[in-house]
């Protein structure tokens, strides 16, 4: 029988390291949305129809958003196949 113990903790670290970094990638996205928007938004040069047309978008596209992750948290919760690797 092969010793997988090294092979896990290995994994397990590397997962770890891929979250931290898919997080960190994401919330600097978000930070650098916010301010460009919060620059875009506070302008008065800008004309108001484009700045309705941005707020619709992002409204609308974060709503479909919470759609599709509530949805896929209810499906996992019960998935008969979850506890199966692959």
């Amino acid at each position: 029988m092969e010793d997988v113990s090294l092979e896990t903790s290995s994994s397990s670290y590397k997962n770890w390291a891929v979250n931290l970094g898919l997080t960190l990638a994401i919330a600097g996205y978000i930070l650098l949305l916010g301010f460009g928007l919060s620059q875009y938004l506070s302008n008065d040069e800008e004309a108001v129809f484009g700045k309705i047309a941005l707020l619709t978008i992002i409204l609308g596209s974060t709503i479909v958003f919470g759609i599709v992750l509530f949805e896929r948290l209810r499906t996992y919760k019960k998935d008969p196949y979850r506890e199966i690797e692959k």
